[in-house]
């Protein structure tokens, strides 16, 4: 749960799937679009389900060692199914879609070699919410 004021709620749900825990490839547009659809089926965006259409809500995807073009096609997944749910009514109450991308590079300074972590989220703004707390990206 992510409390946006005192009285304003945002539900949040992270799904990791196995497929984006360090895949040895890239995933690709086709196979995101249906972990896309997975996790928002397995978040029970019902009326009693995790992401509950009682309040707005966040889902979050995590992925860890992803290639970055796994990244560009992710956005472009989630935005493709959030519009096809808008176009069919669906997930008003559902700000967007979002990528939590766990990485670490190599980075060579004057002391040697070390690991860098680094943590990106970007997110797919569902075009039909609905909600009463605004969301934006920027």
């Amino acid at each position: 749960m992510l409390v946006v004021a005192a009285q304003k709620r945002v539900a949040v749900e992270v799904k990791v799937p196995q497929l984006l825990r360090a895949p040895s490839t890239a995933v690709g547009c086709d196979r995101l679009l249906k972990i896309v659809k997975a996790a928002v089926k397995g978040a029970r965006t019902g009326t009693k389900g995790q992401l509950s259409r009682e309040r707005p809500a966040l889902l979050v995807i995590g992925g860890f060692h992803l290639a970055p073009s796994d990244v560009h096609d992710f956005q472009s997944a989630a935005a493709e199914y959030l519009r096809g749910a808008t176009g069919a009514g669906k997930h008003a109450h559902l700000m967007g879609i979002g990528l939590l991308w766990f990485g670490s590079f190599p980075v060579h300074g004057p002391s040697g070699w070390t690991v860098t972590a680094t943590l990106h989220m970007p997110v797919a703004v569902n075009p039909g919410y609905r909600g009463d707390i605004p969301f934006t990206t920027k």
